[in-house]
This record gives structure tokens, sequence and C-alpha cells, in this order.
């Protein structure tokens, strides 16, 4: 929405403007009343037009996306834009389509940018992937509450480990809470009846909340197997 490879970004973000183009040189205004076939019935044969050896599939894609930035955004949506250089803007759609001709990305919609620049590092593994997503328009919707959280100036904490035995520290920290979860209501479980959490053997194979009975039964390293059996909580 900010040009290919981001080359207009600072004129979209100094103009206050998110745009497309896809050289399709005329005014959409009257093609926006109906739904993205309707749309897509006038746009595929300009696109062919001004791309010839491009196929019909590829048309309709372009004419999605552009249906997309000229109408499916609705005026108070909230719109990640990359500027080029590693980070994202943030801004709230405040105006309904108009076309600029003679100008770059002629079909357009008025921004308010807000006071935020959101590091590509720190978004969440799922926001990277989907931001990534090949094509000028994508639904993030799903990472909302993370986006309001950059928005807000609480974007949640990187987890580092210096342990290399520990593959994901996100995940490493989930299994610490699951652990002090289960010891915590151990006693309710059908399995606590059979193995409680108070250790009887010499202490040589124990570590930390190990769960003993007939022989020790690690928590972490039978995870899965306690995961998979109903609790009465």
């Amino acid at each position: 929405m900010l040009g290919k490879g981001s080359r207009h970004a600072e004129l979209c973000h100094e103009g206050e403007f998110i745009g497309g183009d896809w050289d399709i040189r005329t005014d959409l205004s009257g093609w926006l009343k109906g739904d993205v076939r309707q749309f897509n019935a006038q746009v595929i044969p300009l696109y062919l037009t001004a791309h010839p050896g491009k196929s019909k599939v590829t048309a309709g894609l372009a004419g999605g996306m552009l249906f997309t930035i000229c109408k499916r955004l609705l005026v108070g949506a909230i719109v990640l834009c990359p500027n080029g250089e590693g980070a994202y803007w943030a801004g709230e759609v405040s105006g309904d389509y108009y076309y600029a001709g003679g100008e770059v990305l002629p079909h357009r919609r008025k921004v308010r940018w807000l006071p935020v620049v959101i590091d590509r590092a720190e978004m969440s593994e799922g926001l990277r992937h989907s931001t990534g997503a090949i094509g000028t328009t994508a639904d993030i919707g799903e990472h909302a509450d993370e986006i309001e959280k950059f928005i807000a100036g609480k974007a949640a904490p990187t987890l580092i480990s210096t342990d290399k035995l520990v593959e994901d520290p996100t995940v490493f920290a989930l299994e610490e809470q699951l652990q002090d979860f289960l010891v915590a209501n151990w006693a309710s479980t059908e399995l606590g009846r059979n193995y409680p959490t108070s250790c009887h053997c010499d202490g040589s194979h124990c570590r930390g909340h190990d769960f003993c009975g007939r022989s020790c039964l690690s928590l972490i390293s039978r995870r899965r197997f306690l995961l998979s059996t109903p609790t009465p909580w």
C-alpha cells in the first residue's frame, strides 16, 4: 500500500495516505457500490490490457487487493505498513476512497498515522509470518490483541535464554508454568493417588518436583501423558 518495496513510504507518510496502482488509470468511485465480483468484472479487462501476458487469475487477485484498499477497509480500521527499514508504521484509515489522477498510487485512502513504529524483530512469530505474506494486502485481524499492545506501548517482552539446551525460551517458560500448576493441583488428579509429590527414593533419580511411587515419574519428561489425562478441575 506504500508502493513496491515501500518505494513511496516517505511520500505516503508525509501525505497521510495509503494507495494502490496496478496501472488502472481511471476513477473507481462508480465501481465500488457492488461486491468484489462486480468490481473485478470492470477491473480485470483494464488490468489485462495494461499487463499483456498476465493471466485472469493474476488479474483477479490484483483486483481483489485493489478492492480491499478502496472499499473493504472501513474508516477507523488500523493498518500496518512497512516503512522500508525493517519496521512498520501503524495508521488509522480516516477517509473514503478518492482518486489522485496523474500521481503515484492514485487509488487512495486518507490515513492518520499513529505515533508508533513497530520493529519487525519485536513481533511474535505469528505476526511476522502474517505481515510477510506475499501480496499488497493481508488480513492480520487475528493478531489484533498484539497490535493493540504495540499501539498502546505495551509490547510483549521477548524471552531470552542463555542455556543452549533450551530450544524455545517461550515454550520453556510455559512448561515451567505448567509444572507449577500441576504441582499445585496434583492431589486432585487420579494420578496423584498413585504418585504423590513427596519422594521416597534415595534422591538419586529426582530433581525438583518429581512424582514418586513404585518408581520416579518426572513431570517434564511425561508432560504429554499428563496433559492427555482428564482432570477434575
